[in-house]
């Protein structure tokens, strides 16, 4: 048994880009309507026996209408549906990575701050107590001034009193 051969004829390509041309795929693999028999005559090289188009067309569509073909784009699509429901479940857990770094970070420069204020104030208690230091120290120097000062005055006029009896007494 010998195959028609038909004349040559240009190759089917499509031009569209691969994501339109997967959707379009799909799209004609779940269609209801019947294959394009001149598309399919013309991928299986022309008919060996009359009717063979047709029979691999009714065998074509009898097997997507079967149960194993629909459990098989039942499967893809659980499949494609978990997938994204990772793709989700990935992005929320990085969300809330992102949100507890971000949180750290803050909780971070908040206790920098805390730290900067306690140690200007501790930085602004050792200047007031070093203040109040000094005072203290000028006024015991002011104090111990005018005790030399009133024991120099004491010191001279015991001396005159000394003086003056010694001159008295002469």
């Amino acid at each position: 048994m010998q195959q028609k051969r038909q004349a040559a004829k240009a190759k089917l390509f499509c031009n569209l880009t691969p994501e339109v041309a997967d959707i379009l795929a799909k799209h004609l693999m779940r269609q209801a309507t019947p294959h394009n028999l001149r598309l399919l005559e013309s991928v299986c090289g022309g008919e060996f026996f009359p009717g063979q188009i047709e029979a691999i067309n009714d065998s074509i569509t009898s097997w997507m209408n079967g149960d194993y073909f629909l459990g098989v784009l039942l499967s893809r699509m659980e499949h494609e549906d978990f997938i994204e429901s990772e793709k989700i479940s990935h992005a929320n857990t990085q969300a809330k990575q992102e949100l507890a770094e971000l949180a750290r970070k803050e909780k971070a420069d908040q206790k920098v701050l805390e730290r900067e204020i306690a140690k200007k104030k501790k930085q602004a208690a050792m200047e007031e107590a070093a203040a109040v230091k000094k005072a203290a120290k000028d006024h015991v120097a002011e104090k111990k001034k005018k005790q030399a000062q009133e024991a120099a005055e004491a010191k001279s006029v015991e001396r005159a009193q000394t003086a003056l009896r010694i001159a008295q007494a002469e």
